[in-house]
């Protein structure tokens, strides 16, 4: 036989089993999706130590209460920026329900420069330093500053993005705790 009809029969022979195993392939999984929580969406629960030592196993040390998980770093301008808000809203509201978990995510290395930047900007809350992305991670948290506002009860997203940013932070917590005395 000639080498071209060598071939013509190899590829005619193969070719059906290569369509078979084609359309037998097992379906690949869906991607993860890469976005933080949304509304409505379970926040994925964690457990960490505070900057003061205190063990925090959230949502579980939260029920009765809404949390805003803030995820932030001390050379993100936004981040920074938002800081007095925070802190207005955590003073306004905190005995009315709110709380807040701040969990920083700048290098490991920089937990000594981490802990004065929360002592001067007087960051009183819990405050969490994930220099290893444990709790980031699986938040999917990118880019910063991404803030969650989250039912401590259900452990579900109620408010995200920007009703958390800026003056709308305090307009969504007053409309979400104004049954609460």
């Amino acid at each position: 036989m000639k080498p071209i009809r060598l071939l013509a029969a190899a590829i005619l022979t193969l070719l059906p089993a290569g369509i078979t195993l084609a359309a037998t392939k097992a379906p690949s999984a869906p991607a993860a999706d890469p976005t933080p929580p949304r509304p409505g969406q379970r926040a994925p629960s964690f457990s960490a130590r505070t900057l003061t030592g205190r063990r925090i196993r959230f949502p579980q040390n939260f029920r009765g209460k809404l949390v805003l998980v803030d995820f932030w770093a001390t050379w993100c301008p936004t981040c920074v920026a938002e800081i007095p808000q925070i802190r207005a809203a955590y003073h306004r509201f905190h005995s009315r329900g709110f709380d807040v978990i701040s969990i920083n995510v700048n290098d490991p290395n920089q937990h000594p420069q981490v802990k004065q930047f929360i002592h001067t900007h007087k960051m009183t809350w819990p405050q969490l330093h994930d220099g290893d992305a444990a709790i980031a991670g699986p938040y999917n948290v990118h880019p910063l500053p991404e803030a969650l506002l989250i039912n401590g009860s259900t452990g579900k997203v109620v408010a995200a993005d920007d009703a958390l940013m800026g003056p709308h932070l305090s307009t969504t917590l007053a409309r979400l705790l104004a049954h609460r005395a």
